[in-house]
């Protein structure tokens, strides 16, 4: 469904559609609502009933094609590379470019070279920051000390913004730093990602800020071996949605939250494919992919382990670096907790 629910968070799903002469908005029932009562936007609000929608991109076909020939449009820009191509096979047309945007994610010996150069420097400014991180330390102040990091190790950019979220009032599926402090026997969740040139791999590891309980222990072991296992299916041929359902049938009672997909391509179409349900995409050897492990535990918070992955036989995971942190919280901080 495109309103999805999590905890106490509903997101959205519009798709928007602007032409010469108006804006429209598709959306299920509850989403239109919603986005009346809040926009004071001049939109054309089309209500769609809720169903199956193509590889996940939230676009309602029938009602995207019936609006684009109602306004003789000839062109439209989308970030779907197989939502374009069923397009153009509904209007007869093709795209007078070449596919550079379905092959991005099968990578040249020199981007292979970039890929590792830039996780490399994932890995080093991960390192770094395990002697940053101390009592009291927010979650803007470590985002601002990776940001800096990246550049100064030589990336030319961020391919995502940093995300840092600490203990459990961070539930969001993509929360956004605050001044929140870290405790101890919280978790903390960091996802970063470097641009060197044409690629931006990304890397995620969540760690306990002194030692966990059993109970958050006996989870974070069992996240980890589904993970593993995550990578082990990702081979050359096989089918990206049996990956998907293969990592929700072994987390269990754990299943109900998982926040969405487990990974996606890494290229200039980034969204080609998602390992996700109902994905009918194929891996192919040397083709470069994101894996991601994120789930939002009541009274913990986010766990989340993201990887740059190179397909292959085996797998190279580029952005490798251990998954089992706890990092010890001082003597001071843990006796002002009790």
């Amino acid at each position: 469904a495109n309103v999805k629910k999590f905890l106490n968070l509903v997101e959205l799903k519009p798709t928007m559609i602007i032409t010469a002469n108006q804006q429209f908005i598709l959306g299920d029932p509850v989403t239109i609502k919603v986005l009346k009562e809040l926009s004071r936007l001049d939109f054309v609000y089309i209500t769609v009933e809720n169903r199956e929608f193509l590889n996940h991109g939230g676009i309602y076909l029938e009602n995207l094609i019936e609006i684009l020939n109602q306004n003789h449009c000839r062109k439209i820009g989308v970030d779907s590379w197989n939502m374009e191509l069923k397009l153009h096979e509904k209007f007869n047309t093709y795209p007078s470019e070449n596919l550079i945007s379905y092959y991005a994610m099968l990578k040249d010996d020199q981007q292979i070279s970039l890929l590792k150069k830039a996780s490399g420097i994932l890995i080093e400014c991960f390192d770094k920051s395990l002697n940053f991180i101390q009592d009291g330390i927010t979650e803007l102040e470590l985002r601002n000390f990776f940001d800096l990091n990246i550049h100064n190790l030589g990336a030319d950019r961020l391919g995502v913004p940093t995300i840092i979220a600490f203990g459990p009032e961070a539930l969001a599926v993509d929360p956004v730093p605050t001044q929140r402090s870290i405790m101890p026997g919280q978790l903390a969740m960091i996802e970063i990602s470097a641009g060197v040139e044409t690629e931006a791999p990304l890397m995620g590891r969540t760690f306990f800020y002194d030692k966990p309980d059993s109970k958050s222990e006996k989870i974070l072991s069992k996240l980890l071996k589904v993970y593993q296992k995550l990578h082990q299916n990702i081979q050359p041929g096989k089918l990206s949605s049996s990956v998907y359902d293969q990592v929700y049938k072994n987390l269990d009672n754990l299943a109900p939250y998982l926040n969405g997909i487990c990974g996606y391509g890494l290229g200039a179409s980034s969204d080609f494919f998602y390992i996700a349900p109902h994905s009918n995409h194929v891996f192919r050897s040397k083709e470069a992919c994101v894996t991601s492990l994120s789930l939002g535990i009541p009274d913990l918070g986010v766990i989340r382990f993201t990887d740059t992955v190179l397909v292959g036989e085996p797998l190279e995971i580029l952005t490798d670096y251990p998954y089992q942190l706890i990092l010890p919280a001082s003597p001071e901080a843990k006796h002002e907790q009790n």
